[in-house]
């Protein structure tokens, strides 16, 4: 793997839990705008190296690297605060805030500047509560209001 054009590299990282081994000997190097898709059977280790690499769990060996740095002992607030953050399958939104206050929330925990984002934008018809919301919606602003909250 390249070491100067990967964004994201993970260089022999495993991780045990007890007697059962969740993920072994992972490397993997992601170039900037690749798309790229984790697929396994459950109990493959997908999730286990996800929440290595957003800083929820470390890795028992190896490095993890983003655009060079290695990030494997950050926490995942400063991960996310660098450009990497992720989604859990439940989304985690304020259900009595309407869209518009849920957005505000992350723009009020960000240490990036939106004002600029946000007079460019129409937001008049975010602004309606409703506690209401589809699984895709939820999906939605769960994933928006982390992107708003990254600071890259």
């Amino acid at each position: 793997m390249s070491k100067n054009n990967d964004l994201l590299r993970a260089e022999g990282i495993n991780k045990s839990f007890g007697a059962v081994t969740a993920a072994k000997d992972i490397n993997v190097g992601i170039k900037k705008g690749e798309r790229v898709s984790l697929i396994g059977s459950n109990g493959a280790g997908k999730t286990t190296f996800m929440n290595m690499v957003t800083g929820y769990l470390k890795p028992d060996t190896g490095n993890i690297f983003f655009k060079n740095e290695n990030i494997t002992s950050l926490n995942p607030r400063v991960i996310t605060q660098k450009g990497i953050s992720r989604s859990f399958q439940i989304p985690q939104i304020f259900e009595p805030m309407s869209t518009w206050e849920n957005l505000l929330v992350a723009l009020g925990t960000s240490q990036k500047n939106h004002s600029y984002f946000l007079s460019q934008q129409n937001w008049y018809h975010l602004q309606s509560k409703s506690s209401v919301y589809c699984l895709s919606q939820r999906k939605f602003l769960d994933i928006f209001r982390k992107k708003f909250h990254s600071q890259n």
